[in-house]
């Protein structure tokens, strides 16, 4: 659809969402929590964690690169009852259903915002989804070309060191075909 908006007064940040049926956004019976960019850049730690403290999830750690998330569900790294989705596809693993790891494969500074929909309106979304969805919305590569390399080293909780290599490259080759690579490395001792 071509749209043109009019001026207005200025805004910091305007999110257009949808679902699958046509609602007012006064009416959604849904609670929705975002996290954008900007508070994932300013986190030294990972997404995850920033996750981790929205209302409505339960956080189960089983290692450093490992959280699991449950949606008004029982305390467990095995509780498949929230569906997570990165940019329209499921992120789960084929053999058992469960979420896909910390978030995904995505890196953090491929991230544009994370949508968080409790509870059990989130079936519109389909099976799985129940209880809770958690969709990842990545950045663009037409909007974003370029490369970004990050390094962090530190310590985890218990003192142990922590260290993480990651790198986003996004190149726009035509007016049809854009392309993103993105990889991490990250090595930490998490017990003697």
């Amino acid at each position: 659809l071509d749209l043109s908006l009019g001026a207005g007064s200025e805004l910091d940040m305007v999110v257009v969402s949808g679902s699958r049926k046509p609602e007012k956004i006064t009416e959604s019976p849904a609670t929705i929590e975002t996290i954008f960019a900007r508070e994932i850049e300013s986190y030294a730690g990972s997404p995850a964690d920033l996750v981790a403290r929205q209302k409505g999830i339960e956080f189960f750690r089983a290692g450093i690169a490992a959280p699991a998330f449950n949606i008004r569900g029982f305390n467990s790294n095995f509780n498949a009852k929230n569906l997570q989705v990165t940019d329209g596809r499921f992120s789960t693993l084929v053999a058992t259903g469960l979420p896909l790891g910390p978030l995904n494969t995505t890196i953090k500074e491929d991230i544009e915002r994370v949508e968080i929909i409790l509870g059990p309106n989130a079936t519109l979304y389909g099976p799985n989804a129940h209880n809770g969805l958690l969709i990842t919305i990545t950045i663009d590569p037409r909007t974003s070309a370029g490369t970004t390399i990050a390094l962090n080293a530190g310590v985890n909780g218990d003192g142990n060191p922590l260290y993480s290599a990651r790198f986003r490259h996004a190149q726009v080759v035509s007016v049809a075909f854009a392309f993103k690579i993105m990889g991490e490395y990250s090595a930490a001792e998490e017990f003697e």
